[in-house]
């Protein structure tokens, strides 16, 4: 998948269709074809888009009818349901039956969809290396290819950030100064205005580099594990109302503790901090690591709304996570029952030197 692929917008809401197809457009895809209907969207099935952003409420159908439907026509197709409601039960039931996400309609959603699009073409890129190794069988090389990819994306998203859009903004700030210093002092509201602006400005920058350090963990390779978990850990405190505490022993980490397994150990725990935040609904949370007995261990553990392992369907999210502790061969105790929080306990073996 790429930017040249088909994309269909599914939504009987016009303004709603046109921000998106506006925003993809933006994003550089160009083969964009929307549609208001369930109907006239299996009228035109049979040109197999790449991905389907689907709206869950349509006048003629609900996406759930529409699933099995576009499936047997096109079964390639990634499909992403839209709606203006987070129905969870909903959500567990489209992605059972081939949904790729679920992204609620909200101030979020175009983040959201970025990070949709990042992990469809990581999964393209991943299948057609796939084709070319001719190892679907071998699920180490598997993980190893998924991971690759992410990491690319994850790169490629830091890099346009920081090159194109933080430029950007930076030379805004710059006229913003300039206007400030030839304004006249007779002004005092414009003033006003233009220091708000700026200060607007100043605090788009900083967010920036904080979303283009957290999407390119490459600054790990200058700094020990301890500093990073840290500093996403004062990150975190800043940006969201949680209460993050860290015990992280590693001041003298061993030659076995290489640079790979910091890197890999930090984007595990990174990933869990963030589901933390973006589905407990915890007030506290605790990272935990230390090296002992030639084993990284890391603990995470948070006060949030847990929910039943019997009941847990595991996401792409927490495949992805306990993905990467296959890789590096560690194991992993996940303990969550509904209302009680949930903890995870990592054990990730050092490299024998």
């Amino acid at each position: 998948m790429n930017t040249d692929s088909l994309v269909f917008l599914v939504d009987d809401d016009p303004f709603s269709t046109n921000i998106c197809m506006e925003y993809l457009s933006g994003l550089g895809f160009t083969n964009i074809f929307s549609f208001t209907s369930g109907k006239q969207l299996l009228d035109n099935i049979n040109k197999k888009p790449a991905v389907i952003f689907l709206d869950y409420y349509l006048g003629d159908y609900q996406a759930s009818g529409l699933l099995e439907k576009i499936k047997s026509a096109t079964p390639d197709t990634y499909m992403v349901i839209l709606s203006g409601q987070p129905e969870i039960e909903v959500t567990i039931d489209l992605l059972k039956n081939g949904a790729f996400d679920y992204i609620v309609k909200n101030e979020y959603q175009f983040q959201k969809i970025s990070a949709v699009l990042g992990r469809l073409i990581a999964a393209d890129q991943f299948s057609q290396k796939l084709r070319l190794t001719d190892n679907a069988k071998d699920n180490y090389q598997t993980i190893k290819v998924i991971i690759e990819a992410q990491e690319k994306v994850r790169k490629e998203l830091s890099g346009e950030l920081h090159d194109n859009v933080n430029q950007l903004l930076g030379a805004t700030k710059l006229y913003i100064d300039l206007y400030i210093k030839n304004a006249s002092s007779e002004d005092e509201g414009k003033l006003n205005m233009l220091k708000q602006s700026k200060s607007i400005v100043e605090t788009a920058i900083s967010e920036l580099i904080k979303l283009s350090r957290n999407l390119n963990a490459g600054f790990i390779k200058n700094l020990r594990l301890k500093d990073a978990l840290l500093s996403l850990r004062d990150s975190m405190q800043q940006q969201y109302i949680i209460k993050v505490s860290a015990n992280v022993q590693l001041d003298d980490p061993p030659t076995g503790l290489t640079p790979h397994i910091q890197h890999e150990a930090y984007r595990i725990i990174q990933e869990l901090m963030n589901n933390v935040v973006i589905h407990s609904q915890a007030k506290n949370l605790h990272i935990e690591s230390i090296v002992q007995n030639n084993l990284l261990a890391i603990k995470i553990i948070d006060d949030g709304i847990g929910f039943d392992k019997n009941e847990c369907i595991f996401g792409e999210g927490l495949t992805n996570i306990t993905a990467r502790i296959q890789k590096l061969q560690g194991t992993y105790n996940l303990n969550s029952s509904t209302a009680n929080g949930c903890s995870w306990s990592i054990e990730i073996p050092l490299l024998k030197m």
